[in-house]
């Protein structure tokens, strides 16, 4: 969507020219908005609804296993519900372990000589931190000195470099976006509210790429520096 919708003169930055915390906070947004009882209801569209042959399929179905035929043509809100608190699981389970490798990334990175580096026990590193973030325990708990986790992290050697951290501040900017958009919820406005604060959103965030540095086209979204308020209140 960024790529789509930003507006600027050379290409050399428009869309995700920009920083990749950036670009990252966008589409946590995008899923946090997603995922709110009045979408998923308006988007939803029972699988026998697409074809008449798919509804024959399905109806015949139904009759063979003795069960109902009335159909629902959206999730029922209690589904709906289930699945909006299924995803608030999922994503409280991933910032912990976003956290996690946040640390561990932070902590390898912080001898400031090779020798220093080489002295660390990296899979006791890595599983103490992961216990004490996670509450789970690592492998080494269990005496299996040849499960070394830290060694299928390749974020850590790809461009990242003390750097993961951004993964979770990338939610914090996410969470701070919508709550100046939506600090009321999605549910109940009309469509041409939604509509206006959106377009705000895509001209003052969305539209300037890479042109603008993007903490002050956020400071500009915001019209105040960014706040930690709204994350720790979803989390």
């Amino acid at each position: 969507m960024h790529q789509l919708l930003s507006k600027t003169r050379y290409a050399t930055v428009h869309g995700l020219r920009s920083d990749h915390t950036f670009n990252k906070t966008q589409a946590k947004l995008h899923q946090r908005l997603f995922f709110s009882h009045d979408n998923l209801k308006t988007v939803s569209l029972h699988y026998s609804q697409v074809l008449p042959a798919y509804h024959d399929v399905w109806r015949k179905e139904q009759e063979q296993s003795g069960l109902s035929t009335k159909l629902l043509h959206q999730l029922p809100d209690a589904t709906a519900a289930q699945i909006i608190h299924m995803q608030n699981a999922r994503e409280n389970h991933g910032l912990r372990s976003t956290l996690f490798m946040s640390r561990y990334d932070l902590a390898v990175h912080r001898p400031t000589t090779r020798a220093a580096l080489e002295s660390i026990d990296l899979a006791a590193l890595f599983n103490s931190i992961r216990k004490s973030t996670t509450r789970c325990l690592g492998t080494l708990d269990f005496d299996d000195s040849e499960s070394l986790g830290f060694a299928v992290f390749r974020l850590i050697m790809a461009n990242v470099d003390a750097g993961y951290y951004t993964q979770l501040l990338s939610e914090v900017f996410a969470c701070d976006l919508a709550g100046v958009m939506f600090p009321e919820g999605m549910s109940g406005l009309a469509l041409e509210e939604v509509r206006t604060r959106g377009m705000r959103y895509r001209k003052v965030v969305l539209e300037p790429g890479a042109s603008r540095s993007e903490m002050d086209i956020l400071r500009d979204f915001w019209g105040r520096n960014p706040s930690v308020d709204t994350f720790s209140a979803a989390v």
